[in-house]
């Protein structure tokens, strides 16, 4: 079984990091683009969302 650790990082840190590691696959600037810009999605798409009750309750 294999867990997963939780991290937080700057938005621009993970950005940064992504495309370091794109450039290493393909010297075409369009071509990292778009493989950070995919990656990057991804990593978003699956973080966990915090829960959020809609609408906020009011307390008196």
């Amino acid at each position: 079984m294999r867990t997963q650790a939780l991290m937080t990082v700057e938005f621009g840190e993970l950005v940064l990091a992504v495309y370091d590691e794109a450039a290493r696959y393909s010297h075409n600037p369009r071509e990292v683009a778009c493989l950070v810009t995919q990656t990057v999605q991804e990593i978003v798409w699956r973080t966990p969302k915090p829960k959020i009750s809609w609408p906020p309750r009011i307390d008196n």
